[in-house]
């Protein structure tokens, strides 16, 4: 948990600089929209939306993990390759700050975790695994910039199929069956990503952010379901209210949208360590956090 605090914090520290320089602008743009009535001057409105293909390719270190009640071991550390493919649509505000544009991302994303991606002289601390993965994601949220140089601030979440492969045994007999029950089958799961991209020149953007992904033992659509539901109520509140935001100070908005948003989906995942499908009483799910740095390049 303490990782993804200091992410945050440092979002909104490298954040504070893009928003001090583009508050004069804000200011400028609020001052001369006083002949239109209060309703109209903070209405949001966007420009046509400008589509982009996308290509993302990151790298990433990996902590595995298993609740407690599942395995007592720890696992070993590895590292990982994924790749996003996705179409862009990029919405620029026309009203109330120029600087300050919507976006969207629709993406089929495909991750190999393994410690041979890693250094070769590195001994394994712990259980080893490999995994194959891909899944469909959906990146959505608000950047800032203008020109050619854009900052985004993206939330991503998706559903992924996962095949497992655990190298070595786990030191109980009993809790090795919770490893075994993944077999060698494609797995459901979930993910979420709170990262940034930042595009120095126009079409090439640097990445760093956070993932952390589930791996269900077993899929129980109903209950999946409804534990879906109630995280879809608690983002929309915070949606509704960062959108608020937004109409008075769209810079500060968009900053808080990203952290309500990637916070609610990081309570979530952290309460479904011991019930994938919390509030209502189930196994729990094999778990990754990745931190990941790569490129986007966008068409």
């Amino acid at each position: 948990m303490f990782k993804f605090m200091h992410f945050i914090l440092f979002v909104i520290l490298i954040s504070n600089a893009n928003f001090n320089i583009l508050k004069a602008d804000e200011n400028q743009v609020l001052d001369t929209a006083g002949v239109e009535d209060d309703f109209e001057m903070f209405r949001l409105r966007f420009k046509s939306s400008f589509e982009h293909p996308t290509f993302a390719l990151n790298y990433g270190i990996v902590t595995p993990f298993y609740h407690e009640d599942a395995v007592t071991d720890d696992f070993a550390i590895l590292n990982s390759i994924n790749v996003q493919f996705g179409i862009s649509y990029i919405d620029e505000m026309s009203k109330l700050n120029s600087s300050v544009f919507k976006h969207e991302n629709n993406m089929l994303a495909v991750s190999y975790y393994s410690q041979d991606l890693g250094s070769k002289t590195e001994i394994a601390d712990g259980i080893r695994t490999s995994a194959w993965s891909f899944g469909l994601q959906r990146n959505s949220g608000y950047g800032i910039g203008k020109s050619s140089q854009k900052l985004f601030f993206n939330s991503i979440s998706g559903i992924t199929w996962t095949s497992l492969d655990f190298e070595d045994k786990t030191s109980d007999t009993i809790q090795q069956t919770n490893l075994d029950v993944f077999g060698s089958q494609l797995r459901f799961g979930n993910m979420f990503e709170a990262s940034m991209t930042f595009y120095p020149i126009e079409n090439v953007g640097l990445n760093v952010g956070y993932e952390r992904a589930m791996v269900y033992p077993r899929h129980m659509f109903w209950y999946w379901a409804a534990s879906g539901i109630i995280q879809g109520a608690a983002q929309g509140l915070t949606g509704w209210f960062s959108k608020a935001v937004i109409e008075k100070s769209p810079v500060a908005g968009a900053i808080m949208y990203f952290v309500l948003e990637n916070a609610v989906n990081y309570g979530f995942f952290e309460l479904r360590k011991k019930n994938m499908n919390w509030p209502l009483e189930t196994v729990p799910p094999f778990m990754y956090d990745s931190f990941k740095v790569g490129l986007t390049f966008k068409f």
